[in-house]
C-alpha cells in the first residue's frame, strides 16, 4: 500500500491513531512495526500520512532497511526530492545566482569585496535590492522575540505561554487564547528594552549570541504588523512556526523571505513552515540557489 502524499505539517497529531496491528494490516514488516510501535499498548511514533513529510534522519536508530521500507510506503521522503521538485510542491520560485567558493576557508564563499563569507551572507548580498534592508537571521530573531514574549506572558498571566492556567496541559488553539498572546506581544513591542532589562540573564542564556540590538533590528525589519499577524495565526490555528524559518528576512516596499541553498535541499521543517505559516499569511518566500 502506498500512502497518499499530502501537504500537511509533520508535527500534527492526527485524529486517527495507528496501532501495531493496523501497521501490520497495511503490510508493514515486523521490523518496521517493532520500530514504530514497540509496545502494543502505544500508538505508532508517526502516522503513515506523516512519513513522506518526515526527514529520514528523524527515524533515529532505525536500520537502512526500515527507513527504505518507510520510503516505499510513503512514496519517498520530501527531503530527498530534487530541489526543483520540492519548490514545485511548495508552490515557490527558485532564483539562481552564480557563486565562487572562497579558497582559504572551508564552506565560505567569495563576497563582492573578495572576502570569505557564509552562503547565507552571500545570499543576502545577492538578494538585497536598492532601498531594502535585511539580515540572515535564519529564524533566530523570531525565536529570540518568542523568549521575550514567553516571559512577558508569564508576568501578565501567571502561567506559561502555550499552556492552560493549570500548567498541566497544552493550550487549546483559538481566538480567545490568541487575544491573550497578542496582549503580551503588544507589551514586548512597546518596550523591548524594558523586557530585556527585567529578564536579561534568562534571555541572554537562550539567545545564542544575539544581543538586544539584533532583536530590535529584527523587529524593525519585519514590523509590528507582521509580528502580530504571525502570533495571532499560530495561537489561533495551533501552528508551530519555530522551526524551518527561511535564512533571510528582507524588507523594503514588501516583506520577503529567502531560503539559500547550495547543493543541499529543503528539510521537512522548512516545508512545514511554508505550508503552515507562509501560505496562510500570504508571505513572499523564494529559494535562492547559489553556485
Amino acid at each position: 500500500m502506498i500512502v497518499e502524499k499530502r501537504l500537511g505539517p509533520t508535527y500534527a497529531t492526527p485524529e486517527e491513531k495507528v496501532t501495531a496491528d493496523e501497521l501490520r494490516r497495511l503490510g508493514c514488516s515486523d521490523a518496521l512495526v517493532a520500530y514504530l510501535a514497540p509496545s502494543p499498548a502505544h500508538m505508532a511514533l508517526k502516522h503513515p500520512r506523516e512519513w513522506f513529510w518526515t526527514d529520514r534522519k528523524w527515524f533515529k536508530g532505525a536500520s537502512r532497511e526500515v527507513t527504505d521500507e518507510i520510503a516505499r510506503f510513503a512514496g519517498g521522503f520530501f527531503c530527498e526530492l530534487p530541489l526543483e521538485e520540492q519548490a514545485a510542491m511548495m508552490g515557490i520560485r527558485i532564483v539562481r545566482a552564480p557563486g565562487v567558493r572562497f579558497n582559504s576557508g572551508r564552506g565560505l564563499w567569495q563576497s563582492a569585496a573578495g572576502n570569505g563569507i557564509s552562503i547565507e551572507e552571500l545570499g543576502l548580498e545577492i538578494s538585497l535590492r536598492p532601498g531594502e534592508r535585511g539580515r540572515s537571521f535564519e529564524g533566530r530573531g523570531l525565536t529570540a522575540f518568542w523568549f521575550m514574549l514567553s516571559k512577558t506572558f508569564e508576568d501578565m498571566n501567571g502561567y506559561w505561554l502555550g499552556y492552560e492556567p493549570t500548567k498541566r496541559q497544552r493550550y487549546q488553539p483559538g481566538p480567545d487564547y490568541a487575544r491573550m498572546v497578542l496582549a503580551s506581544v503588544d507589551a514586548v513591542l512597546a518596550d523591548p528594552k524594558g523586557i530585556h532589562r527585567r529578564h536579561r540573564e534568562y534571555l541572554q542564556t537562550l539567545w545564542r549570541g544575539l544581543e538586544l540590538r539584533d532583536v530590535t533590528d529584527w523587529i524593525e525589519i519585519v514590523g509590528g504588523g507582521f509580528i502580530r499577524r504571525y502570533h495571532e495565526h499560530c495561537y489561533s490555528a495551533g501552528a508551530n512556526g519555530q522551526g524551518g524559518h527561511p535564512d533571510l528576512t528582507i524588507s523594503g516596499s514588501e516583506l520577503r523571505f529567502v531560503e539559500v541553498k547550495g547543493k543541499d535541499r529543503m528539510h521537512a521543517n522548512q516545508a512545514s513552515w511554508i505550508v503552515d505559516i507562509a501560505k496562510p499569511l500570504g508571505l513572499d518566500v523564494t529559494v535562492l540557489k547559489v553556485g
